[in-house]
């Protein structure tokens, strides 16, 4: 601060040197210098992002030189500079709003992905934007996807996730998060293949077991427990159908043991008994 007031004093003793005597070369080469070293330093300030500084030095500095090179080109971009740091702190407290009222990206313009990216439009590598559209990938997207991922709502799921991934696609964790659900969407779409297939058979082999072909419906009932072996409705029939050869199996004996009988009283003459 004292450098700085020294800086001031300088200047000013030295502009009334000038006055005194114009064509004084030390004196002017001295302003000069003074002069580019505090234009320097609001250009340094400038560069810094310290706008409000660059400024004050620039105002104190037309003072004495109104018309220094450059001043008023760097005026006009600190203007710039100071509108657009304002335009960025009203999309900050805007978009902080819609993030508390879970405006997260609903409605169409009115809410804090598209203030986030208003503000990235303005300031590349803006800490706080930056912070919010990971706030949003993660909770709007990620997290309410693994949700519907654990109630195995599949298709909502992965839904959800295709919509944030065309916002955030290099989004590591929804890239993840999606292949996660894609595979076991395909797993759950070919236990469902299978299952079918174990219906067809199950279907039939029943017919069958009607017409009374009970070994081609057993047969049909293996085909199926080959595709699928845990299938409950073809392990119960299975054991139906069994029953029912077994059942069968029994009869027939019993019936060619009475015909053997019946043809030896016969062959003895037994007719009665035959």
């Amino acid at each position: 601060f004292n450098k700085h007031l020294l800086m001031i004093l300088l200047m000013d003793i030295l502009i009334q040197l000038l006055d005194l005597d114009p064509n004084d070369a030390d004196v002017r080469i001295e302003f000069n210098e003074v002069v580019a070293a505090k234009y320097q330093k609001a250009k340094q300030f400038f560069d810094e992002g310290k706008l409000e500084g660059s400024q004050k030095l620039l105002d104190e500095l037309s003072k004495f030189v109104p018309n220094y090179p450059g001043m008023s080109d760097l005026q006009r971009q600190i203007k710039e500079g100071l509108a657009k740091q304002q335009e960025i702190l009203t999309l900050l407290a805007q978009a902080e709003k819609q993030l508390k009222d879970k405006k997260f990206v609903e409605p169409s313009n009115d809410n804090a992905f598209y203030s986030f990216q208003k503000i990235l439009e303005l300031e590349k590598e803006n800490p706080k934007a930056r912070e919010g559209l990971i706030k949003i990938a993660n909770e709007y997207y990620q997290e309410r996807a693994r949700q519907l991922f654990k109630e195995n709502k599949l298709s909502d799921s992965l839904s959800l996730l295709e919509e944030g991934l065309q916002k955030f696609p290099d989004y590591v964790g929804l890239q993840a998060l999606r292949d996660q659900v894609q595979t076991k969407k395909l797993d759950e779409a070919e236990k469902e293949r299978l299952n079918q297939q174990a219906i067809i058979a199950l279907n039939d082999a029943q017919d069958l077991f009607k017409d009374g072909k009970l070994e081609e419906s057993l047969q049909r009932i293996d085909e199926g427990l080959r595709v699928l072996p845990d299938h409950l409705g073809l392990l119960k029939f299975k054991v139906e159908v069994e029953k029912k050869i077994k059942i069968n199996d029994t009869s027939l004996a019993e019936i060619r043991k009475l015909l053997n009988q019946a043809q030896d009283h016969f062959n003895k003459g037994k007719l009665d008994d035959a």
